[in-house]
C-alpha cells in the first residue's frame, strides 16, 4: 500500500523532471539569437505584435533550420509538460494540507489549485504561442499572452515556494517522518 502511495508522486515528479530537461534540451536553438535568449519564454513574454513580429522574422532568418516548426514541436512537448508540472504541484501541495492543520492545511489545498491554474493557463498560453508561430496574433492577443505567462510562471512560483518551504518543517516538526 505504502509503494502505491508514492508511485504517483514519483511519477509525476519524474516526467515533470525529464520533460523539463527535454525542453531544455530540445528549446536550445531558439536561445541562439539576440532577442530570444530565454528561448520560447522570450516569445510568451513577447507583450506586442511587433515584437512578435522581429522574433519571427529573426527566427526565419536561419536558413539552416526550419526554427518555426521547431518552436511549434517544443510547444507540443510543452502539452505534456504542463500535464506533469501542474499535477505534481497539484498533489504535492494537497499533500502537505493533510500534514498540515487549520488555517495552513486551507492555504495548502488552495495553493494546490493555484498549480491546477497554472496548468490551465500555460495550455491557454500555447494556444496563442501556435498562433504566433503561425504569424496571426494581434496586437491585443501578444498583450493577453504576456499577461498569462507572467500569471501563470506567478502561481507556480507560489506552488514551489510553498513546497520548498514545507518540506523542511515537514521534517522539523513531524518526528515520524525520521523514522518511516
Amino acid at each position: 500500500m505504502v509503494m502505491k502511495k508514492k508511485a504517483l508522486p514519483l511519477f509525476l515528479f519524474s516526467g515533470t523532471l525529464i520533460l523539463l530537461l527535454t525542453m531544455r534540451w530540445h528549446g536550445e536553438v531558439l536561445t541562439k539569437f539576440p532577442n530570444t535568449k530565454a528561448g520560447i519564454v522570450s516569445l510568451e513574454f513577447a507583450k506586442t505584435k511587433k515584437n512578435v513580429t522581429e522574433i519571427l522574422y529573426e527566427w526565419n532568418t536561419d536558413s539552416s533550420k526550419d526554427i518555426l516548426k521547431h518552436a511549434a514541436t517544443n510547444t507540443a512537448i510543452d502539452f505534456l509538460f504542463i500535464f506533469f508540472y501542474s499535477l505534481f504541484l497539484f498533489y504535492a501541495c494537497l499533500w502537505f494540507s493533510n500534514k498540515l492543520q487549520g488555517i495552513l492545511s486551507k492555504l495548502s489545498q488552495f495553493i494546490s489549485l493555484l498549480a491546477l491554474t497554472a496548468g490551465l493557463l500555460d495550455v491557454i498560453e500555447n494556444y496563442f504561442l501556435l498562433k504566433m508561430l503561425s504569424n496571426s496574433i494581434t496586437n491585443a492577443e501578444a498583450l493577453l499572452t504576456w499577461w498569462i505567462a507572467a500569471v501563470k510562471f506567478s502561481l507556480v512560483g507560489i506552488a514551489v515556494f510553498w513546497i520548498l518551504i514545507n518540506i523542511p518543517m515537514y521534517f522539523i516538526f513531524n518526528p515520524k517522518s525520521k523514522t518511516s
